[in-house]
């Protein structure tokens, strides 16, 4: 993961300085609004043989901001949460998992400003993603014959994720007030983790926590209100 995270330092580094050619304007942004994220997976009830990460379209949230480093870019920085996603899987030997999960990312990039008119500007953007995925799991028993009380409610300790964002934000209006609609597809992953978040559990591979898989994606569309200074 050092590696990756390095080559993509590397890489924003040189975007920010062919950015950085450009005249200085020095403009500071602040930004927030509503998100619409979209992950494949399994939502509400569902038969699956093996436990799946859940999936699902959520309403999140987002917050950012950035430093102008050229007339026609700038590094932005932002936070966001997915919804938390929630499915029940009914599986084998009358066991029923019920899943939920929460990404949150903090991502950090280059925005590139393409104006096309005083009011309309395209921003193409391109940046490095760590994702914090929160998730859960309580296994309820169902066979008629041996009833016995549900588990407790795991809490996964899931590593943190490093992968790729790009997509294009479209900025109406001229003056320190806008608003900013746009989408991103960020590269979600998380390679590995711990079951449950005691210091006993080991760290293992995240098919051995979701057997029937893990979304690597995220689709993400937003609308947010932007104050520049």
């Amino acid at each position: 993961m050092r590696i990756t995270v390095a080559m993509w330092v590397i890489a924003l580094l040189g975007l920010a300085s062919v950015a950085h050619a450009q005249p200085a304007s020095g403009t500071i942004y602040l930004e927030g609004g509503a998100t619409l994220s979209h992950q494949s997976g399994d939502s509400g009830t569902v038969h699956e043989t093996y436990v799946s990460a859940p999936g699902g379209t959520t309403l999140g949230w987002l917050v950012g901001g950035g430093v102008g480093i050229g007339r026609r870019a700038s590094v932005a920085v932002e936070f966001s949460s997915t919804g938390t996603m929630a499915a029940t899987e009914s599986s084998r030997y009358f066991t029923t998992y019920e899943e939920s999960r929460r990404d949150r990312f903090l991502i950090a990039g280059v925005r590139f400003s393409l104006s096309a008119s005083d009011a309309l500007v395209f921003e193409p953007v391109v940046g490095l993603a760590i994702t914090f995925a929160e998730a859960s799991s309580q296994a309820i028993y169902t066979d008629p014959f041996s009833p016995r009380p549900a588990d407790v409610k795991v809490t996964h300790d899931l590593s943190p994720g490093v992968g790729p964002a790009f997509g294009l934000d479209v900025c109406l209006g001229g003056g320190r007030v806008a608003v900013v609609p746009g989408v991103r597809i960020i590269r979600s992953a998380i390679s590995s983790g711990r079951y449950d978040d005691s210091n006993a559990s080991p760290d293992v591979d995240i098919s051995s926590i979701y057997p029937g898989g893990y979304p690597a994606w995220t689709t993400r569309a937003s609308v947010l209100a932007r104050v520049g200074f």
